[in-house]
């Protein structure tokens, strides 16, 4: 799938800025750009990439896995951090080694498996390839209680790499809006008080991008698609992560609270755990390199200027920030929403929130629209078509549960006829169980802001809620999951519509 854009946009930036080198602040996001005969403007083109890994933007590497002769630790090659490392405190992570010693002896693999990311996180970069292979160790060598039964024998680590361009582009609408917003910082630059164009003055809102890519927040949908399970642990690194694959999944959730929040007054969401059961374990790796892939294909575009002109050539950084952020949100939504496996209430909220993003961001519609069981099944269908089958064992089954879910709204409608009957300004409306659930989720989500109101009473809400005795399933946390599913398979469509908006 060809997802680069391969032609060009106009960039206005002072000549003096990044000391001059403005030429060379493209080169390293990957683009070419030549001043072009308006004062001040860039004509800025992408740059072909090769089919290799290291010209990929994200991609993963199998490190370790049952079967393979030697395991490929040594070739570990993370972004530097060491620079970055003065501000961790070596006493604090002496205290986070004693703290995950007290906590060895909870029946829960929470320690163990935070042991692995501090070992990752606070490792230098000479000792991250030797962090990474005595992390997956310990966890290859865990046995059953008074068993030789491995408790993990199909672990497998994979290392993810986002290619330092990727930061950078992801930085640039933000210098841009900047300096569009700030015309001294403009005449700074040309008397040439600000050399540096990766000044902090120009982050504007990377707070909400920046994290997602640093941390590997985009991979966390992937490792949550099991909630309340888990079935891999993620290891963060600057830029770069360790994740390794359980082969299996394990409660994410003791069943006895272990913090004292969760005595609080509250509905705990079902536990039941999301049954992923691959017809064979090479497809846990396969789903982790299909993510990872699909991130690629994702931010070939998502973070190229080019992508985001104006319809007559100029670049509009207001889009292209935008996009990013509501970008970040969606996965970072949908994480949180999977998290929320303590508390019923927080994830339905979450959920809606999420579904608002996905519908009128990505797909231009509603939450009432992406609710109808119909449309789901379709997106479904869809996912299903769109990644290969052993993938799809993976990836799939929270996602079935979702639609199953809003199949399930219908179970809560008072009818003895297969249909909802009920009184509007008057007069008698009758629709069928299943086409009362999507406007029932759209006054559900409505009921976020509050219940009552003249824009709910307009629409009927409050009949059609009366209609209902309110119970909404615990599984619908999974539709917008479901949801970032579908935009990943259709990336083409993705990109026209970003490119539709400069219509």
């Amino acid at each position: 799938m060809a997802m680069s854009v391969k032609s060009s946009v106009n960039v206005i930036l002072p000549p003096q800025l990044s000391g001059g080198q403005v030429a060379d602040l493209f080169t390293r996001m990957g683009l070419r750009a030549d001043p072009s005969s308006a004062e001040d403007e860039w004509i800025v083109r992408d740059v072909a990439r090769g089919p290799r890994s290291t010209d990929q933007l994200v991609w993963s590497d199998v490190l370790a896995k049952p079967g393979m002769s030697e395991d490929r630790f040594d070739e570990v090659n993370a972004i530097p951090q060491d620079q970055y490392m003065t501000g961790l405190d070596p006493a604090r992570i002496d205290a986070e080694w004693e703290r995950i010693g007290q906590y060895r002896t909870v029946p829960s693999l929470a320690p163990t498996f935070y042991a692995t990311q501090v070992a990752m996180m606070s490792a230098s970069d000479a000792q991250v390839g030797d962090a990474a292979r005595k992390s997956h160790h310990n966890l290859a060598a865990m046995r059953l209680v008074d068993s030789e039964e491995l408790v993990f024998p199909e672990l497998s680590a994979y290392w993810i790499r986002l290619h330092p361009i990727l930061y950078t582009r992801a930085s640039f609408p933000a210098l841009c809006l900047r300096l569009m917003h700030d015309s001294a910082l403009v005449e700074d630059i040309r008397r040439g008080e600000v050399a540096r164009a990766s000044s902090t003055r120009f982050a504007a809102n990377m707070e909400l991008v920046a994290p997602g890519l640093l941390h590997g927040n985009y991979f966390g949908p992937l490792i949550a698609c099991a909630s309340p399970g888990v079935w891999a642990v993620h290891c963060p690194r600057m830029l770069n992560s360790m994740i390794l694959s359980l082969g299996r999944v394990v409660p994410g959730l003791s069943q006895i609270p272990m913090d004292a929040l969760q005595l609080l007054p509250g509905k705990p969401r079902s536990k039941t755990l999301v049954e992923v059961k691959p017809e064979s374990p090479v497809a846990w790796g396969e789903a982790i390199d299909w993510w990872a892939m699909r991130l690629n294909q994702l931010f070939d575009f998502l973070s190229n200027p080019v992508t985001f002109d104006d319809g007559v050539g100029n670049y509009e950084p207001y889009r292209h920030q935008n996009w990013l952020i509501n970008t970040t949100q969606l996965f970072d939504r949908v994480t949180s929403s999977l998290r929320a496996a303590s508390d019923e209430h927080a994830a339905l909220l979450l959920t809606f929130s999420a579904l608002d993003l996905v519908s009128e961001q990505f797909f231009g519609n509603d939450t009432g629209a992406v609710s109808d069981p119909a449309y789901a099944r379709e997106a479904l269908e869809d996912v299903r078509a769109g990644m290969p089958s052993r993938v799809a064992q993976v990836l799939l089954p929270a996602a079935e549960r979702a639609v199953s879910a809003l199949d399930n709204v219908s179970d809560g409608f008072f009818h003895q006829t297969g249909f909802v009957e009920y009184i509007y300004k008057e007069k008698a409306q009758k629709v069928t169980v299943e086409a009362a659930v999507s406007p029932l989720m759209r006054a559900r989500r409505n009921a976020v802001h509050g219940f009552g109101g003249k824009k709910a009473e307009a629409k009927g809400a409050h009949e059609l809620l009366a209609q209902h005795n309110g119970n909404l399933p615990a599984d619908l946390v999974y539709l917008p999951y479901l949801y970032l599913l579908k935009v990943l398979c259709d990336l083409d469509g993705l990109l026209r519509k970003i490119k539709r908006g400069n219509d």
